[in-house]
């Protein structure tokens, strides 16, 4: 274990507690969506222990702070973010397609604890938010980099990444003016044309 920073916290909150996930999860879920839906400053220990169900008391029975569900929320982002690159590295339909289509599903794990962390970051009052999420765009740009195995295809299909998740949250769920959501059609295209790429002569950095 690391011996100090938010991974560090929470691996020792961790190893004191009885095997008790389902609560836990229960718990930082609805810290997570309180968050995300209302901001950092809305998500109190009141708020949480009511939104998941659970007394106070149950709730600092596994988080023995407000800051430690911040971290709890930092170190699941890690966590989550490494199971989206492991997929990123073998989903049947390729890195590319995987990359791409999931960068405009909404509401996923990834997507959320991505938000939640934004938010930390920049609510000001947790300084590990801003480098968790570097380590996690940087992770992508490795791992497209690594499976692709052309730089310049990978920055590519990273960038085209961030705007069709920019755009995805613009439209959000309805036919917002703001932004048109990017069709399915339109999405395989983009999908074909960057695959297209990846047949010539690897770029070079």
């Amino acid at each position: 274990y690391r011996t100090s920073g938010p991974l560090a916290r929470f691996c020792r909150y961790h190893d004191a507690m009885e095997p008790e996930n389902s609560t836990r999860e229960t718990i930082l879920d609805a810290f997570r969506d309180l968050v995300v839906e209302d901001g950092e400053r809305a998500a109190t220990i009141a708020a949480t222990a009511a939104r998941a169900g659970v007394s106070k008391g149950g709730l600092f029975y596994h988080f023995p702070s407000r800051d430690s569900l911040a971290d709890a929320l930092i170190v699941r982002l890690a966590a989550v973010n490494a199971e989206h690159c492991e997929r990123i590295r073998t989903a049947a339909e390729g890195p590319i397609a995987y990359f791409l289509r999931d960068a405009i599903a909404l509401g996923t794990p990834l997507d959320l604890a991505l938000t939640a962390v934004t938010r930390l970051d920049q609510s000001g009052r947790h300084p590990d938010a801003r480098p968790a999420l570097e380590a996690v765009v940087n992770r992508w740009r490795d791992t497209l980099t690594e499976t692709l195995g052309d730089p310049v295809v990978a920055r590519i299909v990273q960038i085209l990444g961030d705007g069709l998740f920019f755009n995805s949250s613009l439209a959000g769920s309805s036919d917002a003016v703001v932004a048109s959501r990017v069709t399915s059609d339109e999405l395989e295209h983009m999908i074909t044309a960057v695959d297209s790429m990846t047949t010539g002569t690897a770029h070079r950095p």
